[in-house]
């Protein structure tokens, strides 16, 4: 039943790109398409970067749709039930645009961890050979997971074309990782002039190796601090606002009588949500920045998840403070 339902959507999402209701030559749409052409080259998915994006308005469409009613339950206010609406439309188009990303961004990590024991093998046998055709070919049994699959469709097309630069170019550009892309330079050198790279191969082996024991010893350093950050921001900070926003409502109720007017309870819940989400991007791009050496990680990788999970958080407490209100 499950992949029925799958391939309706699946059919109706193809239905939609081919009628050309959503266009994406231009406006915010060609930049997001744009941006998504090179992830969606290295995950090699089933949609291409123009599909991505035609999916990128979907959603971001039916998100809006599917929030405005119960927000506008929530806050019984048309204009905050519409902004809040369009923000949740947004944050859902920014979710998806980031999928393709995060997934580029696990592919490359996977390759290149594989990327010492790999190297460790060619040169092992290039060293013996003396040949890098033949130590190419006597890897393409072996299984390096992600980067088998590339190697072996580099390997083959080498086999066809006879031309190193082109077969190697997308281990050699596209993939961006600098290990990665070093590696398959020599790789290319070594097959277009003959040169013994077996020394800059050994030695990219050992410096990937210590790149990588150098972010494991790193990231178990500051994992304590990094969730503590983030539970701050996504959990406890939400927690206690919807609380707190809620204690007011408590007095009324108690007193008989209004603390606040309907317009400032409308500005002191929107400018909460307002500081939740301000909290949550700078405390994002903190822990991106600290973990992955990237402000831009933080905001694809950490960000969504911290707002999701404050949104959840902020939510679940206004309606249990709600319970005692009444």
């Amino acid at each position: 039943m499950a992949d029925g339902i799958l391939q309706s959507f699946e059919r109706a999402f193809k239905r939609v790109v081919d009628s050309g209701i959503i266009r994406t030559e231009r406006g915010p749409l060609a930049k997001i398409e744009v941006y998504l052409a090179p992830y969606v080259s290295v995950i090699r998915g089933e949609l291409n970067a123009s599909e991505w994006t035609v999916l990128v308005a979907l959603c971001s469409m039916l998100g809006f749709i599917v929030l405005i009613f119960p927000l506008y339950a929530l806050t019984n206010s048309p204009p905050l039930a519409v902004v809040f609406s369009l923000l949740g439309a947004i944050f859902i188009g920014y979710v998806v645009v980031t999928i393709p990303t995060i997934m580029a961004f696990m592919k490359i990590e996977r390759m290149e961890r594989a990327m010492p024991l790999f190297l460790s093998h060619l040169t092992a046998v290039y060293s013996d050979r003396k040949n890098m055709r033949d130590a190419l070919l006597s890897m393409m049994p072996m299984d390096y997971g992600q980067l088998s699959l590339e190697l072996r469709e580099a390997i083959s097309n080498f086999e066809v074309s006879g031309n190193p630069k082109t077969s190697f170019r997308r281990l050699r550009e596209t993939i961006n990782c600098r290990s990665i892309n070093r590696a398959f330079d020599l790789i290319t050198k070594s097959i277009d002039s003959g040169i013994d790279v077996s020394e800059s191969l050994s030695i990219l082996t050992n410096n990937i190796t210590s790149d990588l024991d150098a972010e494991m010893d790193k990231n178990s350093r500051i994992s304590m601090s990094t969730w503590m950050i983030l539970l701050s921001s996504s959990l406890f900070y939400p927690l206690f606002a919807g609380m707190g926003y809620n204690i007011t409502l408590i007095l009324e109720g108690l007193m008989g009588s209004p603390l606040y007017s309907a317009i400032d309870k409308q500005l002191l819940l929107f400018s909460l949500l307002v500081y939740m989400l301000l909290a949550n991007a700078l405390d994002s791009m903190f822990i991106g920045q600290v973990r992955y050496g990237s402000v831009k990680r933080g905001l694809i990788i950490v960000f969504p998840l911290m707002l999701l999970i404050s949104t959840v958080v902020f939510t679940v407490s206004m309606k249990l403070a709600g319970i005692f209100v009444g």
